[in-house]
């Protein structure tokens, strides 16, 4: 899936900034309980420009789902600020205005199973709270068999129930049912996880080229490194609740700079289609990581610190300011994009040194 490069001379479609999303719990002590936070999101940003795919890659538990749900404005925002469009996500008040619940659609894993199983496809697709256009019992049905069409099924699956297909075809029932009310911007939360290889290519190539034919923006969810190369224009790595790394595809599959995105690469790659991970580039997946998927205290300093074989003091005290790719070194003078980890500051440079 590749984006326009005319996009860039516009204003990004989803800009967030410094998004940080919390969750209040209870603790019980000795005597009583007490409010716990766990920290889901810190203090992420990333954009995403019309006609892009951006990947957001990480392990479970990263935050990744909650980046989505935050966007969907299904969890409202701890701190930080989200515009889609011309929307200002986080100005939102209790209710999320129609038009933009229009304008963002999400496609999930387990979207087929979210089919209503007593409803025939064609009751699925025409349902009045899935169009915006005040159109006509009539239309609406015509319009829902054009995008079965579209997304490689037939007119007269209409007529059929979900449990009738295969996982892979439930899929795309799900994917037209997000497109009848026209969307700009698709959230895909790990969408062909649990399929088949060959059913994962169809579906990847549909995406494809239903983002070319449509105009659409991607946020592609996963934690295949290797899969999402071939998907997104940029990826954005993230790991524990922070955003460790953002570049282009290419670029951080042939020279990932965060050491955390440098393990993920190495435990993904597959022989057939990666190239050897060079031996000082692969680290220990033995060594015990104490944070939990998400932390009851904010991390102040790198979250991979307990993990990094080059980690030194100031990673343990400090999250790392985000640091320009192109002039790291020589041998990357044009890239792009921004790594947030010590080693490239002045203090990592003198301690590896």
């Amino acid at each position: 899936m590749t984006g326009s490069s005319a996009a860039e001379l516009e204003p990004a479609l989803v800009e967030v900034n410094d998004l940080t999303v919390t969750f209040a719990g209870t603790r019980w002590g000795w005597l009583s309980p007490s409010v716990n936070k766990t920290w889901a999101v810190q203090e992420a940003s990333f954009h995403v420009d019309a006609g892009e795919t951006l990947g957001l890659v990480g392990e479970s538990g990263s935050g990744k789902s909650t980046i989505a749900r935050t966007l969907l404005r299904t969890i409202k925002p701890t701190s930080g600020s989200i515009r889609v469009g011309e929307f200002d996500v986080t100005g939102f008040g209790r209710s999320v205005p129609r038009a933009y619940r229009h304008f963002i659609q999400l496609i999930m894993q387990e979207s087929a199973g979210s089919l209503n199983p007593s409803m025939t496809v064609g009751q699925i697709l025409s349902q009045p709270r899935l169009s915006s256009r005040g159109e006509s019992a009539q239309r609406q049905l015509d319009r829902a068999g054009n995008l079965l069409v579209r997304v490689g099924l037939r007119r007269r699956d209409l007529q059929h129930y979900p449990h009738e297909y295969s996982g892979g075809q439930r899929q795309r029932i799900a994917i037209a049912r997000a497109l009848i009310g026209d969307p700009k911007v698709l959230i895909l939360d790990e969408p062909v996880s649990n399929m088949d290889v060959p059913t994962q290519n169809q579906v990847i190539n549909l995406l494809g080229e239903l983002q070319a034919d449509l105009g659409l923006t991607y946020l592609f969810i996963a934690h295949d490194l290797a899969m999402v190369r071939h998907v997104a224009d940029r990826i954005a790595v993230m790991y524990h609740s922070r955003i460790v790394e953002i570049a282009p595809s290419d670029q951080i599959h042939d020279n990932p700079r965060h050491p955390y995105t440098q393990l993920l690469l190495s435990t993904a790659a597959r022989p057939e289609q990666d190239p050897v991970i060079e031996p000082e580039r692969r680290l220990d997946l033995s060594t015990d990581d104490d944070l939990g998927p998400w932390s009851s205290v904010p991390h102040y300093g790198c979250p991979f610190v307990t993990r990094c074989p080059h980690a030194f003091e100031s990673c343990s005290s400090s999250f790392p300011e985000p640091l320009a790719r192109a002039g790291l070194d020589d041998a990357e003078p044009d890239a792009e994009g921004v790594v947030m980890c010590h080693l490239f500051t002045e203090a990592g440079r003198a301690t590896a040194g």
